[in-house]
């Protein structure tokens, strides 16, 4: 999924200020409102970002703040400690993060 400048105004609405290192929007909601954007790992300044998909939505980072004060959360670190295909997806998770941010750093360097 692409961007264009309405779907960057209205993540500025729902953040309540301009989005950083936006590459696209990752998924939409019904209405067809940004809800998750995904970001460069180094930003234009050099600055690192280490969150990929980025939660726009109010609506949705309140029903996972609920998720999270339920100690979901800690229910799932306590799995990664022993679930062993868990722990390989974090293992994947965490390489292809720094492949992604060898990328971009590269990208970066470009400009």
């Amino acid at each position: 999924m692409s961007f264009e400048q309405k779907d960057i105004d209205a993540i500025e609405l729902q953040l309540g200020r301009t989005p950083r290192g936006v590459i696209e929007v990752a998924n939409r909601c019904q209405c067809g409102k940004p809800t998750v954007v995904a970001t460069k790992p180094v930003l234009s300044d050099g600055e690192p970002f280490p969150t990929h998909f980025y939660l726009t939505c109010a609506n949705l980072n309140s029903m996972i703040g609920t998720l999270e004060a339920s100690g979901l959360m800690k229910e799932y670190e306590e799995r990664l400690k022993t679930d062993k295909d868990l722990k390989l997806i974090k293992t994947l998770q965490k390489n292809t993060a720094k492949l992604i941010k060898i990328i971009y750093k590269d990208e970066t360097n470009m400009e």
